[in-house]
């Protein structure tokens, strides 16, 4: 076995948009259980395994063990997101595995707590997991760079949905977007670079790069 597979979040849309907004929080929710200690296989190894058997989202509960045999995991992370009219983030995971329970965890916050959120989220998933919660695992999730800003992220991940198409110039706008709502999102930053290498755009190629440099040397001090 080869530590727990995170699979793509499912909304309450089926839209393409959806789709990458869900893989974007699975991404991080990696990033973030990384953090706490846990073993993760990488996201896009899940994500192209979904792709090649044809498995459609949400997972039937038959299905998950399949999977987890398939990757060679200890244990499946799947689950779901919604966001309702008021604008409150919610998300419902389970975790299959052997001896671990079943019941899911749910949880739910404005999105302006959106970074803080996903600490709470990873700690609780952690303990699930049996991993020993410590003051140095705290201070290794919390310091996991990302936005605090919802709409930030989701812009970030119409970006990349609009990068994949080869929309680039779209791409470029929804990453700008995501930039105005946090100045200080160092990851749109460098997929601001990377978009505009790709539309051949020296000019702001050029600039994205000083900016991003700006934001890390921020970070730095």
């Amino acid at each position: 076995m080869s530590g727990l597979a995170v699979l793509p979040l499912t909304g309450n849309a089926y839209t393409e948009e959806d789709r990458w907004l869900g893989a974007a929080m699975a991404h991080l929710l990696a990033r973030y259980l990384t953090a706490a200690g846990l073993t993760i296989i990488d996201p896009n190894t899940a994500a192209r395994h979904l792709i090649r058997s044809r498995t459609p989202l949400p997972l039937e509960p038959d299905e998950v063990n399949t999977i987890r045999t398939a990757l060679k995991a200890d244990a499946v992370l799947y689950g779901t997101y919604s966001l309702d009219e008021g604008q409150t983030l919610g998300l419902t995971l389970r975790i299959h595995g052997p001896d671990l329970p079943r019941t899911p965890l749910e949880a739910a916050a404005p999105p302006s707590t959106f970074h803080t959120f996903f600490q709470r989220i990873t700690l609780a998933l952690a303990e699930r997991m049996r991993a020993p919660i410590t003051a140095e695992t705290r201070a290794r999730v919390a310091g996991i760079i990302t936005t605090e800003n919802f709409d930030a992220f989701r812009q970030l991940a119409r970006a990349r949905l609009a990068w994949s198409r080869g929309e680039n110039e779209l791409a470029l706008a929804a990453v700008e977007a995501a930039l105005m709502l946090d100045v200080a999102y160092e990851e749109a930053g460098g997929v601001r670079i990377a978009i505009a290498r790709d539309a051949k755009d020296t000019v702001s190629t050029q600039e994205a790069f000083k900016q991003w440099i700006a934001l890390a040397r921020q970070r730095g001090e």
